[in-house]
């Protein structure tokens, strides 16, 4: 009976600890995978975590610059389950660019860096990384905001 219980105990705890290592896809072709891993902060109940894509482009010296991923923004999946260890993957690095400028423009083309109009915002978590799969000449950005705890009624 001792040997039941303890077969019993071990095949439970194996189960149990495989299910809490996240397992992720390796990048496909011309992509390369990215880990967001925060810095820990205290108080970071109240942060949130803003996420873009950026390249770079040549583009005049006035010109300003952004982008949108087409077909769509990047696809949330899960490395456990449908709930636990998210990851994001573009699916292609189809990009429709936009590009304006203020009238003023010489004809001296530089690399500029250029942000994603789409952007992904989430609580802020630094207890593990979350992998991006983006393409390869591609980099991600992020910023952080703070909020507060405090809903204001509206009337």
């Amino acid at each position: 009976m001792k040997k039941i219980f303890t077969t019993l105990f071990l095949i439970i705890g194996l189960i149990s600890f495989s299910q809490n290592k996240p397992s992720y896809p390796q990048p496909k072709e011309g992509f390369k995978r990215v880990d967001l891993l925060l810095p820990k902060l205290k108080n970071d109940e109240n942060l949130q975590v803003e996420i873009k894509f950026a390249f770079e482009i040549e583009m005049l010296d006035c010109e300003r610059g952004s982008f949108s991923i087409y077909p769509n923004i990047p696809i949330e999946k899960f490395g456990i389950g449908s709930s636990r260890f998210p990851y994001y993957v573009l699916e292609s690095d189809n990009a429709e660019i936009s590009v304006g400028n203020n009238g003023n423009c010489g004809d001296e083309k530089k690399m500029k860096k250029i942000y994603s109009n789409q952007n992904i915002t989430y609580n802020y978590q630094s207890s593990y990384a979350v992998p991006f799969y983006i393409p390869k000449n591609w980099s991600l950005v992020y910023r952080v905001w703070s909020t507060t705890d405090t809903y204001t009624i509206v009337k």
